[in-house]
C-alpha cells in the first residue's frame, strides 16, 4: 500500500520536524523530500515557549536559530543524491551533510546548519532542508525516517526538553518505489545462467537492457561522503566516511555567590553553593568539525551546542584560536594569519594543513555568558584532515597561536591585510556580485604582492588592493540604500574593507 506524503506527529509542546516525500516514484529515478521543523508549539502561557519567548494566539514566537537532523534509510532501496538548503530564507544555505552507515542495509544522514540573520525569526513553520534520493530498487513501502538530535533559538538556548512541555518531536515519511515501466524483454548479461545460443530461442531479435542508477558524489565543505548505486542484482555496500570529534574540553568559571537577593532573581544562594543558573559548556562542539578541502580559504566556525538553566539565552565570544601545525610550515600555502575573529561571536580559520602531516586540528577557545553573572568556557576543535577519506586527523595539541599578527618568509606583512580582507563577508547574505568582484581582484593582488621580490612591483599591487577595497566598500555602501543586503552586513564589510585600506596604505609607507 503506498502511503502519500509525511505521516502525522504526535503533538509536541517544543517543536515538530516533518519529512514529506512524494507519493510514489520509479527506481531508476531521482526524488525530492523537503524537511520541515514547526517551532510555533501550541502553549497557554509564556511558560510553555521558553526563556525570552512569549505565547501569542496559543502559539509560542520561538525562533529557528540552528538544528542538527538525522535521515536514516536503506540503502539497497535509497539513496541521498543531493542535499540544499530549505524554501526558507535564512536556512536557504547547505546544510552540512556526514553520513555514515553502520551495515549493509542501513545508513544515516545527519544534516546540521545555523542562522545568524536574525535573533527573532524565522518562526512558525520553517522549511530547513531539501533532500534529492535516487530510488534504487522497487519497494512498497520505502520507508526513510527523521530524528531531531538537538534545536536551538537564536539565542543558543535549546528547544527541545528531555521530558515536558518542551519535548520535541520528528516523523519520517514512506512512499512506495515502483519497477521501471517498460516493455518485457530478455536480457542476457554475464552473471546468470542461460540456456546454449541457438537460433530458435526466440523469433525476436534478442534485446539487452541495462538500468543503472546514477552515481552521485555530495562533496560539502566539512564531510564527505560518496555513494554508489548498485549497477546489478549484487548489492554493494556504500563507503562509510566517520568522523571523530576530539573530546569538548570545558573550564566553568562561576561568580561568587551571596546572600543577596536581586529583583530579577527569586532564589537566594549561600556562599558555599555554585550558582545554579550559570551556563553549561561540556556539551558544546563546532559547526562545522571538519574543513575539507584545503583550498587555503577562511571557513566560519559557531559554536554550538551551549546551555543555561531554563533555556536562558547565552552569548558566545571567541577568545582565542590555537593549532597544532606551525602557521607558515610546509605545505601550508604560505598564508597567514590562520584565523581571525577573537573578540566577536564567530571563528574564521583557513581551510588548510601540513601537505606531509597527520592533519590540523583547530582549537577554539569561547566564553559563555548568560548575562547575569553566569560564565563557562570550554574549547571546541575543528579537523582539516590530510585525505578527504581520512577519519579524522590526530591532534598534538593548541602548540601555535593562529591569530598571530605577522608572517614569516616572503609572505610578510601583505598576508596580514590579506587576512583582514577575508573578514569581509556577510553571514548568511549574499553580496552583490559588483563587491564580490573587487574583493576578488584585490586578494589576488595581494597574492601578486606577497611573492613578487620586486619591490615597486609590491608597491603597485598593494596600491592597486588598497583601491579594490575602497571601490568594494562604496559599492556595500550602495547596495545596502537599495536593499540588496541589509544594514548589519553593510556595515560589516565596510569596516573591513576600511580596514584594508587603511592597512594596505600604512604598509605602503613603510615600504
Amino acid at each position: 500500500m503506498a502511503m502519500a506524503g509525511a505521516l502525522a506527529p504526535a503533538e509536541s509542546w517544543g517543536a515538530d520536524a516533518v519529512l514529506s516525500c512524494p507519493g510514489t516514484a520509479v527506481a531508476g529515478d531521482q526524488f525530492t523530500t523537503e524537511v520541515t521543523i514547526d517551532v510555533a508549539a501550541p502553549c497557554t502561557t509564556d511558560a510553555d515557549c521558553g526563556v525570552g519567548w512569549t505565547c501569542t494566539l496559543n502559539n509560542c514566537t520561538t525562533a529557528l536559530g540552528a538544528y542538527v537532523i538525522q535521515l536514516s534509510y536503506d540503502p539497497t532501496v535509497v539513496t541521498v543524491a543531493t542535499v540544499s538548503g530549505g524554501n526558507t530564507m535564512a536556512f536557504q544555505g547547505t546544510p552540512t551533510v556526514s553520513t555514515t552507515c553502520p551495515t549493509a542495509n542501513s545508513c544515516q544522514t545527519k544534516l546540521t546548519a545555523f542562522q545568524t540573520s536574525s535573533l527573532t525569526a524565522p518562526t512558525g513553520v520553517v522549511s530547513v532542508a531539501r533532500v534529492t534520493f535516487n530510488a534504487v530498487a522497487a519497494a512498497t513501502p520505502a520507508s526513510i525516517g527523521l530524528a531531531i538530535t538537538s534545536l536551538f533559538d537564536p539565542n543558543g538556548a535549546s528547544i527541545c526538553k528531555l521530558a515536558g512541555p518542551q519535548d520535541c518531536s520528528a516523523m519520517g515519511c514512506g512512499l512506495s518505489i515502483t519497477p521501471p515501466s517498460t516493455t518485457t524483454t530478455s536480457t542476457t548479461t554475464t552473471t546468470t545462467t542461460q540456456a546454449p545460443t541457438t537460433t530458435t530461442t526466440t523469433p525476436t531479435p534478442t534485446t539487452t537492457t541495462t538500468t543503472q542508477a546514477p552515481t552521485t558524489t555530495t562533496t560539502t565543505p566539512p564531510p564527505t561522503t560518496t555513494t554508489q548505486a548498485p549497477t546489478t542484482t549484487t548489492t554493494r555496500p556504500p563507503t562509510t566516511t566517520t568522523t571523530t570529534r576530539p573530546p569538548t574540553t570545558t573550564t566553568t568559571t562561576r561568580p561568587p555567590t551571596t546572600t543577596t537577593t536581586t529583583s530579577s532573581s527569586t532564589t537566594t544562594t549561600s556562599v558555599t553553593l555554585p550558582n545554579p543558573g550559570a551556563p553549561d559548556c561540556t556539551a558544546a562542539f563546532a559547526v562545522p568539525d571538519r574543513l575539507s578541502p584545503p583550498n587555503h580559504g577562511f571557513v566560519q566556525v559557531v559554536v554550538m551546542g551551549v546551555t543555561a538553566s531554563g533555556g536562558a539565552p547565552v552569548t558566545i565570544t571567541i577568545t582565542g584560536i590555537t593549532q597544532d601545525e606551525s602557521v607558515d610550515g610546509p605545505g601550508a600555502g604560505q598564508t597567514c594569519p590562520d584565523a581571525v575573529g577573537v573578540g566577536t561571536a564567530v571563528a574564521l580559520v583557513r581551510a588548510e594543513r601540513s601537505g606531509g602531516a597527520d592533519g590540523r586540528v583547530y582549537h577554539v577557545s569561547f566564553r559563555a555568558d548568560d548575562g547575569h553573572g553566569g560564565q563557562c568556557e570550554g574549547t571546541v576543535t575543528v579537523c582539516v584532515p590530510l585525505q578527504r577519506t581520512d577519519p579524522a586527523c590526530v591532534d598534538e595539541g593548541n602548540l601555535f597561536d593562529s591569530t598571530r599578527p605577522t608572517c614569516g618568509g616572503i609572505c610578510g606583512d601583505v598576508c596580514n591585510v590579506m587576512g583582514t580582507l577575508e573578514s569581509a563577508f556577510c553571514v548568511d547574505e549574499i553580496l552583490p556580485a559588483a563587491v564580490d568582484r573587487r574583493i576578488a581582484s584585490a586578494r589576488k593582488a595581494l597574492k601578486r604582492a606577497a611573492t613578487t621580490r620586486r619591490e615597486a612591483r609590491a608597491n603597485r599591487l598593494i596600491a592597486r588592493a588598497a583601491k579594490l577595497a575602497g571601490v568594494a566598500s562604496g559599492l556595500a555602501t550602495k547596495a545596502e540604500t537599495t536593499g540588496a543586503i541589509s544594514p548589519p552586513c553593510a556595515q560589516s564589510v565596510e569596516g573591513a574593507l576600511g580596514n584594508v585600506e587603511s592597512l594596505a596604505k600604512q604598509l605602503l609607507k613603510g615600504l
